[in-house]
């Protein structure tokens, strides 16, 4: 919108003000996204831990903190963020149907919050086809987004989810997502 030389010294403040806090919120945005992404970014953002177990790999923030525990199927990898976010890598060397196993992690959800919400979703996961959903449910008078994702790899069938309250979504989204990235299926 242009204003013409009549417009009142009000409507040029009131242009003036929406205009800056519409690219002022599009510029954060844009600078969580890079920050997440840039190693060069600030140092609780710098994806240079690196996680390497039976051909997955991938990145995550050094001030995210990982946990790994065994099963009798295979291996689980958690990734806390500082405050309530978290992701879970979960490789079965079992190989269990990718469509079963994201339906299984759905209805363990759908046990603890039995008014979530969920969509199936068809996506790619380190290159590779990958299924699983796309959730939200109420915990603690919070909304919640979630999303899980599961491929097959060489090694077996591979599960992520990640999960977050919404008031750290745009906080934690995006380095979720760049850790999802990351995420490499190599050859042993």
């Amino acid at each position: 919108m242009k204003l013409n030389r009549r417009a009142s010294r009000r409507q040029r403040d009131v242009f003036e003000t929406n205009r800056v806090a519409r690219f002022s919120c599009l510029d954060r945005r844009d600078k969580m996204l890079m920050q997440a992404l840039n190693p060069q970014s600030r140092g609780d953002r710098i994806m240079s831990a690196v996680f390497a177990e039976d051909g997955v790999r991938f990145q995550y923030p050094e001030n995210w903190r990982l946990e790994r525990d065994d099963n009798e199927e295979g291996w689980t990898a958690t990734l806390q963020s500082p405050q309530t976010a978290f992701l879970m890598v979960c490789l079965r060397h079992d190989h269990p149907d990718p469509q079963q196993m994201a339906d299984t992690a759905l209805e363990a959800l759908r046990e603890e919050y039995s008014d979530l919400e969920a969509d199936d979703c068809v996506d790619s996961l380190a290159g590779q086809p990958a299924v699983g959903h796309n959730i939200r449910f109420f915990s603690l008078d919070f909304t919640n987004t979630c999303w899980t994702r599961c491929c097959l790899t060489g090694s077996g069938t591979l599960l992520v989810m990640a999960q977050c309250n919404d008031l750290e979504l745009e906080l934690h989204e995006a380095v979720m997502k760049a850790i999802c990235a990351s995420l490499k299926l190599e050859d042993e």
